[in-house]
């Protein structure tokens, strides 16, 4: 499902629920003039409006029809990075804030925090694949040998549980991330 498919589907649900709220204040109302039909449809879409914000943040989460991978809050893992011509890796934390049409990722190593930018979880050769933007913000110790950047991620997200992609910055580093769901993990790598 792609974020038109979800625009979609949430203006449908959008569309039942006003009618639905419309016709129980109708029922419940006695409507003579075409003020109060007004104020009840206005009463309506107030609050269809609540019920979607709701829906958008959390409630999709439940939603059968919505096909979109539902993301754990937190991982931990492994990055495998490049830096003077030796491979290295460090640990890296990733808590995950999701809702129907925004993904935020904040990683955070011992070095560093990055925050994201921009988002959106696509599918790609029938897999599901999570494409963000992000910009670093280095500890100040660390800030001359690994200054802020700006890269993007790709992530491949075949299991909620376990994650695998790479990232590439404006610095020309490119690296790998191996992530397990916080929840799930028994076993790190």
């Amino acid at each position: 499902m792609n974020m038109k498919n979800e625009i979609k589907h949430l203006t449908k649900l959008a569309s039942a629920v006003v009618i639905i709220l419309f016709s129980i204040l109708s029922y419940f109302n006695e409507l003579y003039f075409a003020k109060e039909y007004w104020e009840t449809l206005k009463d309506s879409l107030a609050y269809t409006i609540i019920i979607m914000g709701i829906y958008e943040k959390y409630l999709w989460r439940y939603d059968p029809f919505i096909k979109l991978p539902k993301l754990k809050e937190n991982y931990s893992g492994i990055i495998s990075y490049n830096y003077e011509n030796e491979i290295r890796e460090k640990d890296i934390k990733i808590n995950i804030k999701q809702s129907l049409f925004f993904t935020y990722i904040n990683v955070q190593t011992d070095e560093m925090h990055s925050a994201t930018i921009t988002s959106d979880i696509i599918e790609e050769n029938g897999q599901y694949v999570l494409y963000y933007t992000y910009i670093t913000n280095p500890d100040s110790k660390y800030s001359d040998t690994n200054p802020s950047q700006r890269g993007t991620c790709r992530l491949l997200i075949d299991n909620v549980n376990e994650i695998i992609g790479t990232y590439w910055t404006n610095r020309k580093t490119i690296g790998d991330l191996r992530l397990k769901s916080e929840k799930n993990s028994l076993n790190s790598y």
